[in-house]
């Protein structure tokens, strides 16, 4: 059912890509809110776990939102299918790695999600092309105010809304977005974007692969196969992950995201972050127009090399293949040599993480094998040599 209601549809962010999206590819509004009659998941029993569990749907079914997604049980869902719900940043990591009854809805484009029992009973989530922070924001709010008067939240008159992880306390607002920065990584541009986060509880992180990302640390290791699909896979959090620093990052990705929730109204932040995201952006376009006009032919190389290796490849690791599409999406943007859109770059970008390949291709076991796919993945959208 996942497979068939999930993998075969792309998310809502990936195909209704907004006019920012060249640097811009998703940003996404994230609230955690509790039940004040239950101890937080990492404290409740199992009956108290799926005693949360039912209020919530029953919440959602009560609003109508339920008749407009499903609901998946991580305890029905193989470990794959769950990783690639992170993947596609539908279940957080915590999420995946807490015990007993939890799960996730999700609407029909993907758009919009409610996870139940990871580190808090509730954990909404929204996501939208660009940096629409706003309006993502908006959709939020809505959903947690219907949820807000069927569910009796943890709240304090004086700290706001409670949650297991003191960085959530307050409003329980998070705000993240992901650009990709080409353009300010070869004009050595980044850290001067530090003016744009500077004030606005902000940070600007590379993003890393689960080979280079000290992952939370689990009371039972995963098992050889599920390491490697972690290992091959983009972590994008401000929390739970240590990322590249402002330096350096994979693919040219960063990611801006708010950190601490307290003190501050979720108005406040939605408005920072696209402020930021707006400058960011604009620094970007300017870096690119440089490269351009200051090196044209290293830029066009760089492209056409990349080009030729997603044509030719057979065997292709997931490192090397978040560098080729960076590649690919300079060109692509620029409307240099590259014939696949920004939205089919998107694609490639999730389909290339190693739970996406595992789903997709039930014969990709290990990793010569994913890497095959992954290669087939990439000449099935620019051809063979």
């Amino acid at each position: 059912m996942l497979r068939e209601s999930v993998l075969n549809q792309w998310p809502g962010w990936v195909e209704a890509a907004a006019p920012e999206s060249v640097s811009a590819l998703w940003v996404e509004c994230t609230l955690s809110r509790n039940l004040a009659e239950y101890p937080f998941p990492g404290r409740a029993h199992d009956d108290e776990a799926r005693a949360v569990e039912e209020r919530v749907l029953q919440a959602l079914d009560h609003i109508g939102l339920a008749q407009r997604g499903a609901y998946y049980s991580f305890q029905e869902l193989s470990y794959a299918e769950q990783r690639m719900l992170f993947e596609r940043r539908l279940a957080t990591e915590e999420l995946l790695l807490a015990k007993g009854p939890r799960g996730v809805f999700i609407n029909a484009d993907q758009t919009l999600c409610v996870m139940i029992n990871g580190l808090d009973h509730v954990c909404l989530r929204a996501l939208a092309s660009g940096f629409q922070a706003e309006a993502a924001w908006r959709l939020l709010n809505g959903l947690d105010d219907q949820l807000g008067r069927l569910l009796d939240y943890a709240y304090s008159q004086r700290l706001g809304y409670l949650s297991s992880v003191l960085d959530n306390v307050g409003t329980g607002l998070r705000v993240r977005g992901l650009f990709h920065l080409p353009g300010c990584v070869q004009m050595d541009e980044v850290k001067s974007l530090g003016h744009a986060t500077g004030g606005g509880g902000l940070l600007l992180c590379g993003v890393c692969s689960g080979a280079s990302a000290q992952r939370l640390v689990t009371a039972e290791p995963l098992g050889a196969e599920a390491e490697s699909w972690a290992r091959d896979s983009l972590h994008a959090d401000i929390e739970g992950v240590i990322l590249g620093g402002s330096r350096g990052s994979l693919g040219d990705l960063y990611l801006l995201g708010t950190h601490g929730t307290l003190g501050k109204s979720e108005a406040e932040m939605a408005y920072a972050f696209q402020s930021a995201a707006a400058e960011i952006a604009s620094a970007e376009e300017s870096a690119r127009t440089k490269m351009f006009t200051q090196s044209r032919a290293a830029a066009e190389d760089r492209i056409g090399r990349a080009l030729g290796t997603a044509r030719g490849a057979r065997i292709l690791g997931f490192e090397e293949s978040i560098q080729l599409l960076s590649s690919l999406r300079l060109g692509a943007a620029a409307h240099v040599q590259v014939s696949a859109g920004i939205e089919r770059l998107n694609e490639l970008l999730l389909g290339s993480q190693a739970a996406h390949l595992a789903v997709a291709n039930r014969d990709a076991e290990g990793a010569l094998r994913m890497s095959q796919a992954r290669a087939d993945l990439f000449r099935g959208v620019f051809g063979p040599l």
